[in-house]
């Protein structure tokens, strides 16, 4: 058996590290990655607690999309499949429900139809350079963080144009923010926020190198809340800051410790339907949900493994209108899929 999360904790919910036994041997019964709940379900946290997620799945190559019965012989006939992930980083959304995959390693934007179980690359080396993150824009535009630039495609591909030059230093992470039609921008070596307008107009920027209040320290993922409030993920300060639309400090959530609650380098972040905020933390390897006032609810995770309940290297996370969670796990190679048991969920698929 697959090593098992060295710390799985969640303290608003009661449960104990030791819990994730009862998940293991569910996840015996539902056999491997990508289509694993056909037999069982998988939640966490087990009964009696209140779960609040359901482990759907992962994927890392195309034969993981396809019916498991079918995948085996597949393998054997036609050897590997080209388009297996290799280092997974950035994850968006098209607006044809189609989901955007960088893979930084292969440079290359992968497009994958998950209903018909079918993948192909967007764009590949021959264009990009260093691709990192991505965000989609109005009627579908992407914005590709790819070296010094940020690079602006169709949604086939084709340039459109670039942003950024002679301005960036290191785009990490982008997000993009159809109230204000703007495009946010973190650039971990200048330690700052840009925005841009979509025609590549810099608006605004803020923050600085430092460790004070409202200070960057490398700074990575980005998420706006339904208010405008920016939310990065400051990581060589171990916390999530907060500023308004204006760029000015408001607070942080979290800070360096080795308590459940505490972050030890958190890489990227995004709401849910509820207002939820869901941290990756790379060196915890885990996922942290906060309330809306950044109580910690749950952690999944805790330690780098390969077991398909927990993170190796978790990076981008991307999530849905329906509050399905894809997180990209750069040491495991793969894209896992989580479903946040909102009220909809449910009333579909009662547990």
């Amino acid at each position: 058996m697959p090593a098992l999360p060295q710390e799985v904790v969640a303290p608003a919910a009661g449960i104990r590290p030791g819990s994730v036994w009862l998940l293991a041997l569910l996840l015996l019964f539902a056999g491997g990655c990508a289509r694993s709940v056909e037999r069982s379900r998988v939640v966490w946290p087990p009964p009696p607690e209140s779960p609040r997620f359901e482990y759907i799945g992962c994927f890392s190559s195309p034969l993981d999309l396809q019916p498991r019965k079918n995948s085996l012989l597949k393998r054997i006939s036609e050897g590997d499949a080209s388009g297996h992930l290799l280092a997974p980083f950035g994850i968006s959304e098209l607006p044809d429900g189609n989901l955007l995959v960088v893979d930084q390693q292969a440079r290359t934007i992968y497009r994958y139809d998950l209903e018909r179980g079918k993948v192909s690359p967007l764009v590949g080396a021959k264009v990009l350079k260093q691709p990192l993150d991505l965000a989609v824009g109005p009627e579908g535009t992407i914005y590709v963080a790819d070296g010094k630039r940020i690079l602006k495609l169709d949604q086939v591909g084709r340039i459109l144009g670039t942003l950024g030059r002679g301005v960036l230093k290191h785009p990490s992470y982008l997000a993009y923010s159809r109230q204000r039609k703007l495009l946010y921008v973190s650039d971990s070596l200048a330690c700052r926020i840009l925005v841009f307008a979509p025609d590549g107009t810099l608006v605004q920027s803020f923050g600085s190198r430092g460790t004070g209040p409202g200070e960057l320290f490398s700074p990575q993922g980005l998420a706006l809340d339904e208010q405008g409030r920016i939310y990065v993920a400051d990581f060589f300060n171990a916390r999530i800051a907060i500023f308004d639309g204006d760029g000015q400090y408001l607070r942080q959530i979290g800070r360096r410790g080795g308590e459940p609650w505490n972050f030890s380098g958190p890489r990227d972040l995004a709401f849910d339907s509820e207002g939820h905020l869901h941290v990756l933390d790379s060196r915890k390897h885990a996922l942290m949900s906060f309330n809306r006032e950044g109580r910690l609810l749950l952690v999944i995770g805790g330690g780098p493994t390969v077991h398909p309940l927990g993170f190796g290297l978790p990076t981008a996370i991307w999530i849905d209108g329906n509050d399905r969670f894809f997180i990209s796990e750069r040491y495991n190679s793969r894209v896992s899929i989580w479903q946040y048991l909102n009220p909809a969920y449910l009333a579909r698929n009662p547990l």
